[in-house]
């Protein structure tokens, strides 16, 4: 049904219930539509062309039926599936080559008469498959779902915006620090930093004291001279 899509791998993709073209009208009425279209073709006289004017005439008219045919498919089905599919079916009546290569009046018309005759193959076989396009509005289900994802990407899109508010306003309700404020916590940075030092620094002392005199210290009371052991003062004496 229309214009097959494929994803990046060449797989066929099925368009959802949403997704696919449904008829506007009754589908008899779209075929007669249609067919009454590819009965106007015959008023463009692309066969008929024998003078400039004569092509002139008929590029104008073939023009205006193209344009029509296109509105028409667009109004017939809910998307522009079928549309476009037309539209590709159109083949060009003047090249760029041209600009170099005169063409004959003979050349031209034939162009004329190939491109009429490709947009009313792809009329036919857009009405050799109506049978295939369902009649009416998308399903109360497809509608549905639409509208729920429309609302919750709605409401995501708020909550974005909230939290970020939200973030905005907690920033600039920070307290700032002016220049004497920063001097006055870097000096109690420092000085906290010089305690700490000063305190490993004597804990690492204390660690190389003897034990014996680490009890010694700790006694309550004054404290003693210290007197070297009898063996010492032995050598000392001698």
């Amino acid at each position: 049904m229309g214009l097959q899509r494929s994803d990046f791998m060449g797989r066929q993709v099925v368009p959802s219930a949403k997704d696919k073209a449904r008829l506007t009208v009754a589908r008899n009425d779209a075929r007669r539509q249609l067919v009454e279209r590819i009965e106007k073709a015959g008023d463009i006289n692309a066969d008929d062309v024998r003078s400039y004017p004569d092509l002139e005439q008929a590029e104008e008219k073939e023009k205006r039926w193209r344009e029509f045919n296109s509105a028409l498919l667009s109004r017939l089905f809910t998307s522009e599936e079928y549309a476009r599919e037309y539209d590709s079916a159109v083949r060009p009546v003047h090249v760029i080559s041209d600009r170099y290569f005169d063409p004959s009046l003979d050349d031209i018309a034939q162009r004329l008469v190939r491109t009429v005759k490709s947009q009313i193959s792809s009329l036919r076989s857009i009405i050799d498959r109506l049978d295939l396009v369902d009649e009416g509005a998308m399903p109360v289900a497809a509608i549905e779902d639409a509208m729920q994802a429309e609302r919750n990407l709605q409401l995501l899109i708020e909550r974005f915006h909230l939290v970020a508010q939200q973030l905005r306003v907690r920033h600039d309700s920070r307290p700032t620090l002016d220049r004497p404020q920063l001097a006055s916590r870097r000096t109690a940075i420092r000085r906290s930093i010089s305690a700490n030092h000063s305190a490993n620094s004597a804990l690492a002392c204390w660690t190389l004291v003897p034990a014996g005199l680490q009890k010694m210290a700790s006694q309550p009371g004054p404290l003693r001279p210290l007197q070297a052991p009898d063996s010492l003062r032995s050598n000392f004496d001698n």
